[in-house]
């Protein structure tokens, strides 16, 4: 019944979810899936009561899921750029009396979960007379009101306003301060036709007139605020009109064309006009014309007038009040030098015209004002571009300018870096330009003599030598600030000749401005022959780079300079050596290697001498490519000072070419050692010198192969240190001695050990999960899944049990393979892989198949069943786990024999314990936590990996899970069938049942006897024996019961009985006994005597 309440439960939940809507989202498509639960057919209860057990999905289907879910999630956490939004409102109205009465139709939505406040008008704005509002709620504060919306969606907001209309001076008004959308609509219907409509702001409106009204609609956006204004239309009397006009020009000169853009502002007084008149000069080409409402434009000539043409604009409609005209003018521009007229415009019939014309130039141009007729200038110009301000007094006017070319104004300084060296000199100078009033295309410059320009960078677009001069293009007319850097060199005859610093010949520069820096070769010493025009400058002015022991100048010099000159004089070199030695003491073999770490001071030298040990002299090799030859047969001209000289070879080393600063050389010696296992030797250290050096230091490190063992170290002069203090050449992992040294001699002997290896496994089961289905007539199907870590074990070898057969391919973590087998031997050969990703446990798995000794027979009423399993050979298996699928319905499993353990099961007492023991307090130690046993967690096969897997194993029956820390082991089941179990049942219970029988008239005694036996006696032995032979012993069990329950009611029975007789004899006495007499009457009180009185 739990069972299918669990299935039922996991049905809705399907179900629910399926149809349960998923929030509606325009960006995300809905995907409608189909999804297949595997729910197992057997043990449900037991499937649905664990936490980590559910339905399964295919992987792919889950990752879509996943991603969908993460994706959504990501999606949603985005906030919204507004939390809500008035998308748009629609308004239609019409005219009653003295109030405009509009229908509002409000679109808004809210992009945010739960409550949010969205305003909806300001202050002033017309009274709300009615409101549907839906879901939303209507808010109202002193400046306005909000609308209130709960949850995220749109709402369709519904509103009745009310708005006073304004009557004066003929016209009607009315001010609108609507909710603010996106997009808004207006429509008012307004009795009457021939109306003027005025809208502040201007917006495009229409009026159509219908049925002898007027509808006026109009669109307006964000703004909240409109004012329209409508009354009959105005006849214009007949005066002629007065034309005021305001200039505002803009001439801009350039070569060749003066461009001018005309801003004239009209007032029309009095009367309209139909038409717009403009003189303009002949030569000026009209470009455009800008204005509101013109229907065209058009040019006519003027006769009488030379030079002069007229603009004729028509509206659309006939001008009146304020009136903007925009016009773009162009003419043309004599060759240079010129005389340039702004153009002459006159607004024809105006009765009054002024205004400014501002006056701009090219920077390559040089402008200056002529003639000034009916003008004066306002403000001079603030810059080269800006001629300057004009005031138009009145028209006609007249204004000339005289143009001419600019020329400009070149100033630079440089910074020049030489650095001296012995063979040859090479020098960066940087060029910085400033250029005022006009742009240069190009700058010419003369380098001094001698040198070769070898590169220019910077912001130019090409060099070039024309002559003596290096002409410099610019990638276009610079003006202001730009720089370029230029290298050059020059080679030097002698070390010791005189160094004369360069000069650079700018030309058409009005000012120049060097620093010079010169850097001198530490082996060169430089003195101040002539000083020339040089002034001598501080160093950090030219910020030059160090150079260990190098010399540094600086100085300066302005425009065109005599050079300094400076003399050279030749220093001798300093030579200190650094010597490091590695030792690396390997198995067979010992390996020197001499690192030379040369710093060389003050003059660069191409040759030393070098002492190596005689004894090994001709076995070192010194392969450098910076050597260029060694004279191995060296005889210096005097003795060398060299402790234990006579056991040392002295050899020449020559350079490919002269060094200085800091360099290293290497050379190695590698000879035998023969160390056996078990036994020591001795290893010398064998050191070299450089004889001559100013300062040699070294440092020595040891490094030892894992199975030698160093037993003892000698050194003589040399300090131990740290490995960490080591330089970088020797740094390396595994270094067992360090050593320094500041002083020769030095010596140091070291007594070495070989141990031998204790041989490791090459692989290791970690797991063996084996899973066998039994049939009916025992023949078996085995999945077999090895966990492996593996060294470097070429091949698994398997032996299956006799006469099995392999059904699938053998997978090797997700590869299948073809297992092989070696010849003349029947066991199977897994290929295994290697490497780091091979450390890792990774499953094999396999199927195989032991079939039937009598096929098509099924288990008889009682026996056996033996369960192989495989063998592997030279590969240890830490711990296994085999889960049995036995034939259920008709047999029993009594016992399991074998190596491997049942997975044990709590007794009913021990549920009724736990439930005790939390009632009960606890005293003492307790012995259940002695019970506790633990497996451990087999590894799990990921899902993906698994449905690779071809032949699966039919997980049906009952089932058994047997566990041992140890290889796999044939199982020994005894089954017995269902028959002879009911059989003994039947039998138990009849022999309990006849002995409580045979106790029916006995004593109490002997009854408790037969319970103790056949009842408690009964409980006790079902923790002896197996489950399969606790029925039999609950039907002992339930026939001394149910005799307990006769004994019981018997005994009630008898005791209601006897109670029964004795309350039946008790009233039946009552009713027998006579009742008493009654009492006599009480005698009356006689009258009393006299006496007594």
């Amino acid at each position: 019944m739990r069972a299918l309440l669990s299935l039922l439960f996991v049905s809705c939940f399907t179900s629910v979810n399926a149809q349960t809507p998923a929030p509606s989202d325009d960006k995300l498509p809905v995907r409608e899936r189909e999804r297949r639960v595997y729910v197992p057919f057997d043990e449900l209860e037991k499937v649905f009561k664990d936490g980590g057990k559910g339905v399964f999905l295919p992987y792919r289907e889950f990752l879509d899921l996943w991603n969908e879910l993460t994706l959504k999630r990501a999606e949603d956490e985005k906030p919204p750029p507004a939390a809500a939004v008035l998308a748009k409102a629609e308004y239609t109205g019409r005219v009653e009396g003295d109030s405009v009465i509009l229908d509002a139709k409000i679109t808004a939505e809210s992009f945010q979960k739960g409550w949010v406040l969205l305003p909806l008008t300001e202050k002033a704005a017309p009274g709300i007379g009615e409101a549907e509002t839906g879901k939303a709620v209507l808010r109202s504060r002193a400046d306005g009101s909000d609308l209130m919306l709960p949850e995220k969606g749109v709402y369709e907001i519904t509103l009745k306003i009310y708005a006073p209309i304004i009557r004066s001076a003929g016209k009607s008004h009315v001010t609108l301060n609507l909710p603010r959308a996106a997009v808004s609509r207006l429509s008012i219907t307004v009795p009457g036709e021939g109306l003027e409509f005025e809208l502040n702001p201007a917006a495009a409106f229409t009026a159509q007139v219908e049925a002898g009204q007027t509808q006026f609609a109009c669109f307006f956006g964000a703004g909240s605020q409109q004012n329209i204004a409508w009354g009959a239309a105005q006849a214009v009397t007949q005066m002629s009109p007065l034309v005021l006009a305001q200039h505002k020009l803009t001439t801009q000169i350039g070569i060749g064309s003066v461009a001018t853009t005309a801003d004239i502002a009209l007032r029309i007084l009095r009367a309209p006009i139909n038409e717009l008149k403009i003189g303009l000069p002949a030569d000026q080409e009209i470009l455009g014309v800008t204005g509101a409402g013109i229907k065209e434009w058009k040019i006519e000539t003027v006769t009488g007038k030379a030079g002069r043409k007229t603009l004729v604009v028509l509206p659309e409609k006939p001008l009146r009040d304020d009136y903007a005209l925009k016009l773009q003018l162009e003419g043309p521009v004599a060759k240079l030098p010129a005389e340039v007229s702004v153009p002459d415009i006159e607004v024809i019939g105006a009765a009054q015209a002024n205004g400014e014309v501002v006056v701009g130039a090219e920077a390559q141009l040089d402008v200056t004002p002529k003639t000034l007729t009916s003008t004066t200038r306002s403000l001079a110009g603030d810059s080269r571009s800006q001629v300057g301000t004009f005031r138009i007094l009145r028209q006609p006017y007249q204004l000339t300018l005289d143009v001419t070319e600019a020329k400009p104004q070149v100033e630079a300084s440089s910074l020049t870096k030489l650095n001296v060296r012995r063979e040859a000199a090479t020098l960066s100078t940087e060029f910085s330009y400033t250029v005022r009033r006009v742009g240069i295309f190009e700058t010419r410059l003369t380098p001094p003599a001698g040198w070769t320009i070898t590169d220019v960078k910077g912001q130019i677009e090409s060099w070039n030598m024309e002559g003596a001069d290096l002409v410099i293009k610019l990638p276009k007319q610079i003006a202001g600030d730009f720089k370029f850097t230029l290298t050059a060199r020059q080679t030097r005859t002698q070390a010791t000749a005189d160094v004369v610093l360069p000069v650079f010949m700018l030309q058409n520069v009005t000012r120049h401005e060097a620093l010079v820096g010169a850097v001198i070769h530490s082996s060169l010493e430089p003195n101040t022959k002539d000083i020339g025009d040089f002034q001598q400058e501080d160093v950090s002015a030219v910020h030059l780079q160090n150079e260990a022991n190098a010399t540094e100048l600086a100085f300066r010099y302005r425009d065109t300079a005599k050079p300094a000159t400076l003399s050279l004089k030749s220093r001798s070199s300093q030579v200190s050596v650094e010597v490091l030695t590695l030792v690396e003491v390997k198995e067979q073999s010992t390996r020197h290697t001499w690192t030379l770490a040369f710093d060389v001071a003050y003059a660069a030298t191409d040759r030393f001498v070098l002492a190596v040990p005689k004894e090994v002299a001709g076995e070192i090799r010194f392969v450098d490519p910076q050597v260029k030859e060694i004279n191995k047969a060296y005889q210096p001209p005097q003795p060398v000072t060299l402790p234990d000289a006579a056991s040392y070879a002295l050899w020449e080393v020559v350079l490919r070419s002269e060094r200085q600063g800091s360099f290293s050389l290497s050379l190695n010696l590698e000879r035998p050692i023969a160390l056996e296992a078990g036994k020591t030797g001795k290893m010398d250290l064998f050191h070299v010198h450089v004889p001559g050096a100013f300062q040699e230091t070294g440092q020595v490190a040891v490094v030892k192969a894992d199975s030698l063992e160093i037993r003892k170290a000698e050194p003589e002069t040399l300090e131990e240190i740290d490995a960490r203090e080591l330089r970088g050449e020797l740094q390396r992992p595994g270094i067992f001695l360090a050593y320094k040294y500041r002083s020769l001699p030095i010596k140091l002997s070291v007594e070495l050990a070989k141990n031998s290896f204790i041989p490791v496994p090459q692989a290791v089961i970690t797991h063996a999960d084996l899973t066998t289905a039994v049939a009916t007539d025992k023949a078996q199907t085995t999945e077999v899944i090895y966990w492996v870590k593996n060294n470097d074990l070429q091949f698994l070898v398997v032996k299956l049990p006799q006469g099995s057969r392999l059904q699938s391919d053998v997978f090797v973590n997700r590869e299948a393979q073809q297992p092989m087998r070696r010849e003349g031997s029947e066991d199977m050969l897994v290929r295994l892989p290697s490497g780091d990703a091979a450390r890792v446990a990774f499953p094999v798995r396999f199927v195989f198949e032991s079939p039937s000794p009598y096929p098509g027979e099924k288990l008889g009423w009682w026996g056996s069943i033996a369960v192989a399993a495989p063998q592997v050979a030279d590969v240890g298996i830490m711990e296994t786990r085999h889960t049995l699928f036995l034939p259920a319905n008709e047999w029993h499993y009594t016992g399991f024999s074998g190596p491997l353990s049942p997975e044990s099961r709590n007794r009913s007492w021990r549920m009724m314990q736990s439930i005790v023991n939390e009632v009960l307090p606890a005293f003492g130690p307790q012995l259940d936590t002695l019970d506790d046993a633990q497996q451990s967690q087999m590894p799990d096969i990921d899902s993906d990996v698994r449905t690779l897997y071809g032949s699966q194993v039919q997980q049906q029956g009952h089932r058994e899970v047997l566990h041992r820390l140890g290889p796999p082991a044939e199982i020994g089941v005894t089954f017995r069938g269902r028959r002879i179990t009911f059989f003994y049942q039947a039998l138990a219970f009849l022999v309990s049942l006849i002995a409580g029988v045979r106790c029916w008239n006995r004593s109490p005694q002997e009854k408790l006897r037969y319970l103790a036996i056949f009842g408690l006696g009964a409980m006790l032995l079902t923790g002896l024996f197996s489950a399969a032979n606790v029925p039999v012993l609950l039907a002992s069990m339930l026939a001394a019961f149910i005799l307990l329950l006769a004994w019981v009611f018997r005994s009630v029975l008898s005791l209601a009985l006897r109670t029964w007789q004795w309350l039946n004899s008790s009233w039946t006495k009552r009713r027998a006994t006579p009742p008493p007499p009654p009492a006599p009457p009480p005698i009356p009180p006689t009258n009393p005597t006299p006496a007594a009185q």
